[in-house]
């Protein structure tokens, strides 16, 4: 770089970081009125580790602890771009051509970029006039909030991949009843599994964990024994782990194991169920027998429960009429060689599968002391509704009912039933995702075809598993009836909301300020990986390496950490499998409670202001958008599918609309 003066003078910079910045702006002639604007640039220099220093930081706060690692990397970058200057001759020269290119060029949008502008706002509008044509049909007016009587509650998380699944069972089953919640199920826990000290936490990035969870069989002296059995399983496995990472292990282990691993190779490729985190070091006899168990908090930890469920019960709108079956349907993927497979998680749960949540919050439900407490509350749970947790694999669209050995024999004829519509259903869901996958021919049989998903989910090779949440675009809270029958192709965050049972509008908030931002955020990572992967998406995940063991990906061997989403996430290798839109988000309540939560969250109020998302009102038939702070009323235009003139309509309307 023809700079070989810089060791020394780096021996001479400031040792604290707020020092060695202010040195660097001064050497770099940084007048106050643009100091922010430099330092942000210094940091989208190198965004990936950037991101990961941030992500440090909003763990701290969480904790309401300070984490320093973002201003240190800061301090570094801009005080190496100080050292570099040093051997320019004159002082200040590449600020001030930064500030002259400021003032002109990057402030300018050039035409390209407002044709794109407006290109972006006609494609947001193509789709939002076919879903406002869907809400606004009359068969979805009028109709009933709920089933009755309704064989079984089946309550999913709010991700766009269970709206296939539940459309699909509620055709199987029409006297079944849906309904979309956030996939943590409302519990703030951290979870640390028996015989280890690998804690997570089980809830969105928003919420810091409050309660501590781990595994139990039931008996102190039982638990003991296993976490024992678990830890010396673990540490013969952790003795190997050096001969698998080492760069010679390639050549001599083989040839040490020779066949003795072709056991481990043939279970790990044909085995029917994924293997998690949770179950290793355990035996299936001990892993069948652990269940979540929640640690005790206290002698009030009754009341504390109670609580904790009556406010989860009347987020879902569910605090009557319960039907014999409540299933708690968490999700999670299944895929081989994947070190973005959290993406494909549950993002409630932190990048989870939401077993744990379900599990624990339906032995809780059960508990017949926990029961009496929530009926002092007002809400009567009848002996005869059974709450069961399920596991919903989107890889292959298999939802298993977990813990089911422990259930009664009067409720073994209705888990039997549901059992058979879940698999049918499942067939359902398979078929209409089949040409996605490249399984174009849609009368194979449901063994056949289920196969083909397994062994996609279980090949080590495959770098498409799932589609995940690609393509997603809206976002409705309403009561299921408003959208029970629409096909929305797997593309809407689904909430059940009513708002006549929430006349404080405290639910709402909840709902706008937690799972709104959660769908924002998934929105955005899609968007952003799709148009602009350079600096957004992580590149090519066939040659991704993983940083440290879990902290990112780099894009070969070195550089910076790569963040979003990789290419194959989003695109099939002929077409993008993803529209960017921006998130069209529809809530059916009142103009004076949707705009309460707006006035009181900032955040809420920046995404709505500053066009990050778009925000719609339902009523009955009339549904309205909210522009500049006022509401205007929607009419969806009818389709004929002729892609051409609905975009040419699309096009001048979106001219004639004020960019948001």
């Amino acid at each position: 770089m023809h700079a070989p003066q810089i060791r020394a003078r780096a021996r001479g910079l400031p040792t604290s970081a707020p020092a060695a910045i202010a040195w660097a702006l001064a050497r770099l002639e940084v007048p106050p009125e643009h100091v922010l604007d430099v330092l942000q640039l210094c940091l989208l220099r190198i965004n990936g580790w950037a991101s990961w220093c941030a992500y440090l930081g909003w763990e701290a706060r969480l904790d309401n602890t300070r984490d320093t690692h973002l201003n240190e990397l800061l301090a570094i970058r801009v005080s190496w771009e100080a050292l570099l200057q040093e051997d320019r001759r004159e002082a200040g020269a590449a600020c001030r051509l930064w500030q002259e290119w400021r003032r002109t060029a990057a402030l300018t949008p050039s035409s390209a970029q407002t044709t794109e502008a407006l290109w972006q706002r006609a494609q947001e509008i193509s789709y939002q006039d076919a879903l406002l044509c869907q809400l606004q049909a009359p068969s979805t007016l009028g109709c009933a909030g709920h089933i009755d009587p309704a064989s079984a509650h089946l309550v999913f998380c709010i991700d766009v991949r269970s709206e296939r699944f539940r459309r699909s069972l509620e055709a199987v089953a029409p006297n079944v009843e849906t309904r979309g919640f956030a996939g943590f199920f409302g519990l703030p826990i951290r979870y640390t599994p028996l015989g280890t000290s690998a804690s997570r936490p089980q809830v969105p990035g928003l919420l810091a964990p409050r309660w501590e969870v781990t595994g139990s069989a039931g008996s102190l002296l039982e638990d003991q024994l296993i976490a024992a059995r678990r830890k010396h399983a673990l540490d013969v496995q952790a003795a190997w782990q050096p001969f698998f990472r080492l760069p010679s292990g390639a050549f001599s282990l083989v040839e040490t194991i020779g066949l003795g691993y072709f056991g481990a190779l043939l279970g790990r490729h044909f085995g029917s169920r994924p293997t998690t985190a949770d179950s290793w070091g355990l035996s299936g006899a001990d892993a069948h027998r652990l269940r979540p168990h929640l640690c005790d908090h206290g002698p009030n930890m009754l009341a504390q429960s109670a609580d904790l469920v009556t406010g989860i019960l009347r987020a879902m709108t569910l605090t009557h009429g319960f039907a014999r079956l409540l299933v708690l349907v968490g999700h999670g993927s299944q895929s081989a060689n994947n070190p973005q497979s959290a993406g494909l998680d549950c993002g409630a749960c932190g990048g989870q599968t939401g077993e744990i949540n379900a599990r624990l919050l339906a032995s809780m439900l059960n508990d017949v002391s926990l029961r009496a407490a929530l009926s002092a509350r007002g809400i009567e749970i009848p002996a005869s509704t059974l709450a069961v947790a399920a596991l919903h694999n989107t890889t292959t669209d298999e939802i298993r009912l977990l813990d089911t050995h422990a259930a009664p024999a009067s409720h073994q004829a209705d888990l039997a039933r549901l059992r058979r519509q879940l698999t049918e259903a499942g067939h359902r869901t398979r078929l209409e995702r089949a040409p996605l996958l490249g399984f174009p021919d849609r009368s194979q049989q449901p063994k056949s075809l289920l196969k083909r998903y397994q062994m996609r989910a279980r090949d080590w090779a495959q770098t498409r598993p799932e589609w995940g949440l690609a393509n997603n675009a809206g976002f409705i809270v309403a009561p299921r009836s408003r959208t029970r029958g629409m096909n929305l192709e797997g593309r809407v965050f689904l909430h059940d909301y009513m708002w006549a049972d929430d006349p404080d509008g405290a639910v709402l908030e909840l709902i706008m300020t937690a799972p709104m931002i959660v769908a924002h955020w998934i929105n955005l990572q899609y968007f952003a990986s799709t148009v602009d992967p350079e600096h957004f998406g992580s590149g090519n995940k066939v040659l991704h390496n993983v940083a440290c063991g879990r902290i990112g990906v780099f894009e070969g061997n070195t550089g910076d950490l790569r963040i979003g989403l990789s290419r194959q996430s989003v695109h099939d290798g002929n077409k993008s499998m993803h529209t960017p839109l921006r998130l069209s988000v529809f809530i059916e309540a009142p103009r004076a409670m949707i705009e309460a939560v707006i006035a009181k969250h900032k955040t809420v109020r920046q995404l709505v202001d500053n066009g990050w998302l778009y925000l719609f009102r339902l009523d009955n038939a009339l549904i309205e958008r909210l522009e500049s702070r006022n509401w205007k009323a929607c009419v969806g235009e009818s389709l004929d599918g002729n892609q051409s003139s609905d975009s040419t309509r699309a096009l001048a309307q979106a001219a004639s609309l004020p960019s948001p």
